[in-house]
């Protein structure tokens, strides 16, 4: 639960009083800035600064990102890498509701571990590929497109190494 008391927002979680105040300086007097309309908020514990956060007054999706966990996998046996998909405003939040659909591409010695076109829930989804053992060193390609919007694909390359 939370109470105001001068303007200042006081969270209680599980027993600790947690303070957001506006920032001075980024939030005029009158409320979000006109051009982005944005409010910062700060968060404050024993009076020291542990948290800022962004809102906008009109979130849109502005793109998606891809995060790679593994850069190489092994050749010599099945190996996995796992592809992160964020849907994202124009300052990076996750858009929650957005429920598109992406289509992923491989090239080289990997498969897609699932379906080639999947649909993000809580505009959040991961996909893994795994590697075909050769035994050889060789560099395969994974390809992110969201089809039905207008953003650039996004490649990836993995090196597949036999002595990993």
């Amino acid at each position: 639960y939370y109470i105001t008391l001068g303007g200042i927002w006081h969270f209680f979680l599980c027993g600790i009083a947690i303070e957001f105040v506006v920032i001075p300086g980024l939030v005029g007097a009158d409320g979000p800035d006109e051009d982005t309309g944005m409010v910062i908020l700060g968060g404050n514990l024993n009076q020291k600064p542990v948290a800022e956060y962004a809102f906008l007054r009109d979130p849109h999706l502005d793109g998606f990102t891809v995060v790679q966990d593994d850069q190489e996998i092994s050749s010599s046996e099945v190996d996995t890498a796992r592809f992160e998909v964020s849907f994202v405003d124009q300052i990076g939040h996750v858009c929650t509701f957005y429920n598109g659909v992406l289509q992923i591409e491989t090239q080289g010695d990997i498969e897609l571990i699932g379906p080639k076109f999947l649909a993000p829930a809580g505009g959040r989804i991961a996909f893994w590929v795994k590697s075909v053992p050769t035994g050889k060193d060789s560099t395969a390609t994974v390809t992110v497109k969201a089809p039905a919007l207008p953003y650039p694909d996004q490649v990836f390359q993995l090196h597949l190494k036999k002595d990993l």
